[in-house]
């Protein structure tokens, strides 16, 4: 059986793997670090990337002592004051998918930001064929498009889809 908790330093590895593993197409452990507040070279460079963000946490799922689910939630400073939040690194293993883990992560993560007052979670996802399951599940869970963009390469098309709470 699996559960959910706060990343800590024990399964840091292991979700830098999985994060990695999945979202091969960009660098998100520095942002997977940040969220569990473990060190300051790669708070640093969370910083640089994302140089409005003002808070952040990573959330993993572990079962058998294995990271075989990972996501998160940060703050802008653009959208502080509307009360929004950010859902980032939302992954489960494409070996483990399918048995409802990543309905049971989102769900966690979305309690989460409603324990901090979040008004609205937003995400933003993308057209690539690896994204399809999780498209049906925000849409299953409430999230709904609010704008669309090409990459600048034109390779896929981008969604951010918000939820009210």
């Amino acid at each position: 059986m699996f559960h959910i908790q706060p990343l800590s330093k024990k399964y840091l590895q292991q979700a830098r793997k999985l994060g990695d593993s999945v979202f091969d197409y960009e660098n998100i452990a520095p942002s997977i670090e940040i969220g569990a507040n473990l060190d300051q070279q790669s708070l640093g460079a969370f910083k640089d990337k994302y140089k409005n963000a003002i808070s952040t946490e990573s959330y993993v799922v572990i079962e058998d002592e294995m990271v075989i689910g990972i996501s998160g939630l940060y703050q802008i400073k653009e959208d502080y004051s509307e009360g929004v939040f950010w859902l980032g690194w939302f992954c489960v293993d494409p070996e483990e998918q399918g048995r409802g883990i990543g309905n049971m992560l989102l769900d966690y993560t979305i309690k989460q930001a409603s324990k901090k007052k979040a008004k609205y979670l937003r995400l933003y996802t993308s057209t690539r064929p690896e994204e399809e399951a999780a498209q049906r599940l925000y849409e299953k869970k409430g999230f709904e498009v609010m704008n669309r963009k090409f990459r600048k390469d034109g390779s896929y098309k981008i969604f951010y889809r918000e939820k009210v709470l």
